[in-house]
């Protein structure tokens, strides 16, 4: 039977348009990609500077990214355009089609998606991550589960939310009333409690995304800032939207998170399928297979974004490293993802949080008695330079950035190790400031690559069209307004 809020059983829905339903032939879409690419490189090694390019004005002459795929099942801060994958996966000789394609970094897995469906180059990918929920994501946008059995699975959901007369709410976490009232709690744990049925890992796993995606929607949260501030009417100046944000106040109040999370597993579920229809007719897939970019340690997923312990086995044979770190002193994960992160029980406390933010590459939580021993020099002058100057005015500071630039080493000594010859890495970041100093994260991860064995053969600058998710949270930092990508070969011989 069909219950309350169930998906629609009609069949095709998709999301978006096929990547390989565009206007262009693949092999002219990678015609033209490797043209520019070539045209890029020439210009800088003439220069030496980054050169100026939009990745999506190039993409969408073939493509859209709107809503495409299953990008958008769950909110996540800082996420990489897939513009810039989707080109690189059209370059010839960069991309491999059906090679090994790795993100160190993969976040909530926007190349994993990517990499299996391009249209000219499609590659088996894989990726690591420190984040327990971020592996969730990735691991449900890039797992193909028969449209019968989520729709046969929620309707048992339904039935077991309708029969459940339990008042439990959720575990105590700091400031639990302050983010959701009693009523909205209440029924958020039990949306929670009727997964409790659930045995197949996949399909548990689909359902705990879909109701992580609405914990925002329901939290007295500030949905402009990617970190969680309280909605107040008083930080709006017009009349009118502060009427319109009382009342959207008074919704939240009362939220029913089983009607939004009926919503979202009908539109999760269409995501889901036209990404399953597009990755078909490929032989490639995509899955995270590891924790930690310092180590390329593998290791077996379990269930809920939780893994094993990584194996003596590490990721190598890969033919294109492509990734987005994190900066220093720039993005706390954990503290944007707070209220999702204590809603699933990944986090109980401040302590556990803490605990999953210095796990964290980029981190700025270094112990005092860990400073000096980031004031070290470096395998990057300008990196050194840097923690230098801010040293001057914040030791604390410069040791965050000391301690980002040796875990980044160790990345890209990694990342040389598992790639084959001639393979290429991608790397875009983020320029930042600290204490008034910019911190060239470009210059200092091509100096890096470089000590690691890479040579550097193109970097490129990209305006970030959102700021939506770079807030200044604090003097010490800069809001990012722009991106880099440094592009690192592996010498052939």
């Amino acid at each position: 039977m069909t219950n309350r809020g169930a998906p629609g059983r009609t069949h095709g829905q998709t999301t978006g348009r096929s990547v390989r339903g565009g206007d262009l032939a693949p092999d002219l879409i990678s015609a033209l990609a490797t043209e520019s690419f070539d045209t890029l490189s020439k210009k800088f090694a003439t220069t030496g500077r980054a050169v100026d390019f939009d990745f999506r004005a190039h993409c969408t002459t073939w493509t859209s990214r709107s809503d495409h795929f299953t990008h958008r099942m769950h909110r996540y801060p800082g996420r990489l355009t897939p513009y810039i994958p989707l080109y690189f996966l059209g370059v010839e000789g960069v991309a491999v089609t059906d090679g090994r394609l790795l993100d160190p970094f993969a976040g909530c897995g926007t190349v994993l998606v990517e990499a299996p469906v391009h249209p000219c180059h499609p590659m088996a990918a894989q990726g690591l991550e420190i984040n327990p929920l971020a592996r969730l994501i990735a691991k449900v946008k890039t797992t193909a589960i028969p449209r019968r059995a989520i729709l046969d699975a929620w309707d048992r959901i339904c039935e077991k939310h309708a029969a459940d007369r339990s008042r439990r709410g959720l575990p105590d976490f700091p400031n639990k009333r302050h983010w959701f009232t009693e009523t909205v709690e209440k029924r958020l744990a039990r949306a929670l409690r009727a997964l409790d049925g659930l045995r197949d890992t996949d399909l548990r796993d689909f359902f705990l995304v879909a109701i992580s995606s609405v914990v925002r929607q329901v939290a007295l949260a500030d949905p402009r800032v990617s970190v969680p501030v309280i909605l107040n009417p008083q930080n709006f100046r017009d009349r009118e939207t502060r009427r319109a944000i009382r009342a959207e106040i008074t919704r939240r109040q009362d939220a029913d998170p089983f009607t939004l999370l009926a919503a979202a597993v009908k539109s999760n579920l269409a995501r889901l399928q036209s990404w399953v229809e597009a990755v078909s007719g490929t032989r490639c897939s995509a899955a995270v297979v590891g924790p930690d970019a310092r180590t390329f340690a593998l290791a077996p997923y379990i269930s809920a974004g939780q893994m094993s312990s990584a194996r003596s086995r590490r990721v190598a044979h890969v033919d294109l490293v492509l990734t987005s770190p994190p900066y220093a002193n720039a993005q706390r994960y954990t503290r944007s993802l707070r209220l999702e992160l204590f809603t699933l029980g990944y986090t109980t406390g401040t302590q556990d949080e803490s605990a999953l933010d210095k796990q964290q590459v980029g981190t700025e939580r270094v112990s005092k008695g860990e400073i000096d021993s980031y004031f070290v020099a470096s395998d990057s002058q300008c990196a050194d330079k840097a923690i230098r100057s801010i040293r001057r005015d914040d030791p604390y500071r410069a040791a965050i950035v000391g301690k980002y630039v040796h875990d980044m080493a160790q990345v890209m000594r990694n990342c040389h190790a598992a790639l084959t010859k001639g393979g290429h890495a991608v790397f875009v970041i983020g320029n930042n400031s600290v204490r008034g100093r910019v911190v060239n994260n470009a210059q200092i991860l091509a100096e890096l690559g470089v000590t690691a064995g890479f040579e550097e053969i193109l970097r490129v600058k990209n305006r970030i069209p959102s700021r939506g998710l770079l807030t200044k949270r604090h003097p010490t930092a800069g809001v990012i307004t722009h991106e880099h990508v440094v592009v690192l070969r592996k010498p052939s011989l």
